[in-house]
């Protein structure tokens, strides 16, 4: 009996690697270099009244959204570029009414991962968006009003921040957004805005 039990033992020995190496090679199979990710998320925006020579006036702090989607691309192991449309808009409620900002941009960024903690990745991401911006204002008396866009133009805005990625699907940055150009609203005034946004992206 006893020997039965050693040789069952030794033959399980000699056949556990070969039952996980399917496993460790599934492991091992590389992700797809081309993904496509789409997220959303929220934070704060600074509102900026500039005078003509772009020198602030007043500052007002407002609730910042944003939404996104687009593809990505890994070259090599710690580069991604990443091309992805954006809608981010500002609101900052002042009395009866509510300035509202927003953009719609096309985006690239370049990001780059350089710390590894198990399945967690930490990196930082920069690149630049174009695109058309509006800025005014919605009236709260009246739920029928349609909005009063008071400027309309060309925008473009800088991009910069942490990265952190989980799982090689789930990615979450705190990044801002740094304003390139600005709006007239008349000949002696000015505007642009600045978002710190944190943002959750699936990726697929």
């Amino acid at each position: 009996m006893s020997s039965v039990v050693r040789v069952s033992v030794i033959v399980l020995a000699c056949c556990v690697p070969l039952l996980a190496t399917p496993s460790l090679e599934s492991k091992s199979v590389e992700e797809p270099a081309s993904r496509v990710f789409v997220g959303a998320g929220a934070l704060l925006a600074f509102q900026q009244d500039l005078a003509p020579n772009s020198k602030p006036i007043a500052t007002y702090p407002a609730l910042s959204v944003s939404a996104r989607g687009g593809y990505q691309h890994k070259f090599f192991s710690p580069l991604i570029v990443r091309l992805y449309l954006d809608y981010t808009m500002s609101v900052r409620p002042t009395g009866l009414e509510s300035i509202t900002t927003s953009s719609f941009l096309i985006n690239s960024d370049a990001v780059s991962y350089f710390y590894t903690l198990g399945s967690i990745h930490f990196g930082l991401f920069a690149g630049v968006g174009l695109g058309v911006a509006t800025y005014g204002k919605e009236v709260q008396e009246d739920p029928s009003a349609l909005d009063s866009v008071l400027a309309k133009g060309f925008s473009a805005f800088l991009n910069g921040g942490l990265s952190v990625l989980f799982a090689s699907a789930h990615r979450l940055e705190l990044g801002v957004k740094l304003p390139l150009t600005k709006l007239e609203l008349a000949p002696t005034r000015h505007y642009r805005d600045t978002h710190l946004l944190l943002i959750y992206d699936y990726i697929f």
